[in-house]
């Protein structure tokens, strides 16, 4: 081993200076892009924990939307140092950077146990950071680094389940039970934590097959689910439990169609904004994000040819493989197949979000790197070819951008207006709203009237109990609403025979900067009782 190898792998196959720099990037990026201002954020992330700790699921109704009900624990990190460090906020987003940056940590593990060249350390160690930099850089994770959009952390979670199958595959420990528990768990824990990563349990589950072989894919699965059903009980099980108390769904709302709580609707809640039509663009979707600054795969426009050249390369890869047919595939390589193909055809058939395709980006650039090596006989010339490629794709790459703000002087901090204990406030549209809930006194009630998950002419619990409330409460109530006339916030307001008392509005400040926020006084307009 080189000298200058071992600064980045020891004898035992692990250094610190991988470890560091992972953490310094992470940190690095999340300073680089800004304050955390996502709408997820302004919606749910902040004000679910709010929520959980002050058991208001049946106190309020819904203010932060269907998201409302989604599980706390992931975001008691960022709640915790707001709690100690909101005076510091470029400290809270660097220590939210340097542990989403453990990530790239994974990922160099990985690219450094597949990506070997026989006799050439050096070239070996080249392709390793090659492939780390494609996989870190994508659009998918990067601009979400330091943010609370919760992505990177449970994927570190299936990189690590992942890395353990590899290795234990390439160890030739082919009847090992050891890593498949373990790789269970880690993969239960993040789904338990983000209910989106089921799309890479089902591929693990899959790649087992290739890890394992055939003979010892049952049991080797069988190990795994019930690893898997365990970590998720861990990570989740208390709150599926207080859903399924409160509301007779565990799920609650999500999958109401299956389960029929009196709640909700019965409806599935689940996204279908940005799926293929058909088959033949589901083929042509990751070209379309690949060629063009596109919201195909996004809210905010992006462009990303990672995907596009991952599969490009990858058949030219394949068919140079069968022509030549020097070797049987490996088993590690074939697993990792396996399970990028099952992942990538489960998220085009459920989600088509790029931010729940983290995963597969980070892995884009060791199946690059693997494909120029198969492609060129010379491993200095597919080397070369991996630079260019990646060269190629940091240039063309465009990031969306989910919100950040120049950093102020606190990370969260809300100016609301003083409010009568015991009071009521109506939420009227599906903005992002709920945030500013933990700067008002614990005693005020939020009721929303009307957002995605209740709407007029629904019959369903919660939609029953906003309409008490609407037609009973004593007065004074309020609402909060745009300062833009939105016209679907005055249909709210009539639907529900309210009317705004504009002399009452003041305005919501968030972090020193006026919002589009505002918060008015309403009554019951003349002649609506009973409506």
């Amino acid at each position: 081993m080189t000298g200058r190898e071992g600064l980045f792998e020891g004898s035992r196959g692990f250094s610190w200076l991988p470890l560091l720099l992972s953490l310094a990037f992470g940190a690095g990026v999340s300073l680089a892009l800004g304050q955390d201002c996502n709408w997820d954020l302004r919606n749910y992330h902040f004000y679910n924990v709010h929520a959980w700790l002050g058991d208001r699921y049946r106190f309020d109704i819904a203010p932060a939307q269907r998201q409302t009900f989604l599980s706390p624990l992931l975001d008691l990190p960022f709640y915790g140092l707001i709690q100690v460090l909101n005076d510091w906020p470029r400290l809270v987003a660097a220590l939210l950077g340097a542990w989403q940056g453990l990530n790239y940590y994974v990922l160099w593990r990985i690219a450094r146990l597949l990506l070997v060249v026989a006799g050439a350390p050096g070239l070996s160690l080249a392709a390793a950071g090659l492939a780390t930099l494609v996989g870190a850089t994508g659009a998918a994770l990067l601009p979400v680094v330091g943010s609370t959009m919760n992505d990177a952390p449970a994927t570190t979670l299936v990189l690590a389940a992942l890395f353990l199958l590899l290795r234990d595959a390439k160890n030739g420990d082919a009847g090992s039970s050891r890593a498949v528990w373990l790789a269970g768990g880690l993969v239960g824990l993040a789904v338990g934590l983000k209910l989106t990563i089921a799309l890479y349990a089902v591929a693990v589950a899959a790649a087992l097959a290739g890890f394992y072989g055939l003979r010892r894919f049952p049991a080797q699965a069988w190990r795994f689910c019930l690893a898997a059903g365990l970590g998720l009980l861990v990570t989740d099980g208390f709150f599926l439990w207080k859903m399924w108390r409160l509301f007779g769904n565990p799920f609650f709302p999500f999958y109401n169609n299956l389960f029929h709580s009196p709640y909700a609707a019965p409806l599935p809640f689940d996204d279908p904004r940005f799926l293929p039509a058909g088959l033949w663009q589901a083929l042509a979707y990751p070209f379309v994000w690949a060629t063009r600054l596109t919201t195909v795969v996004s809210e905010p426009p992006l462009r990303d040819p990672r995907f596009a050249v991952v599969l490009v390369i990858g058949l030219l890869a394949g068919c140079r493989w069968l022509v030549a047919r020097r070797s049987a595939i490996s088993r590690p390589w074939l697993g990792l197949v396996v399970f990028w193909v099952v992942a990538y055809a489960f998220w085009l058939k459920k989600f088509a979000i790029l931010r729940y395709l983290a995963g597969l980006e980070l892995l884009t650039g060791v199946l690059l790197c693997a494909g120029c090596l198969v492609l060129f006989q010379s491993p200095r010339r597919a080397l070369w070819a991996m630079a260019c490629l990646a060269a190629l794709l940091l240039a063309t790459t465009r990031y969306p951008d989910w919100g950040r703000l120049p950093f102020g002087d606190t990370v969260m901090d809300a100016r609301v207006p003083a409010l009568p204990p015991e009071s009521t406030v109506f939420l009227l549209n599906d903005e992002g709203l709920a945030y500013v809930i933990p700067f008002f006194d614990p005693r005020v009630r939020f009721v929303a009237l009307q957002n995605n998950l209740i709407k007029p002419g629904q019959d369903n619990l919660l939609r029953r109990q906003a309409l008490s409330l609407v037609r009973h409460l004593p007065e004074p109530l309020f609402a909060i609403d745009s300062r833009t006339g939105d016209p679907p916030v005055e249909q709210t307001l009539r639907e529900h025979g309210l009317e705004r008392l504009d002399d009452t509005c003041a305005p919501i400040r968030y972090n020193g900067r006026e919002t589009t926020l505002r918060l008015c006084q309403v009554r019951r307009a003349t002649g609506t009782d009973g409506f």
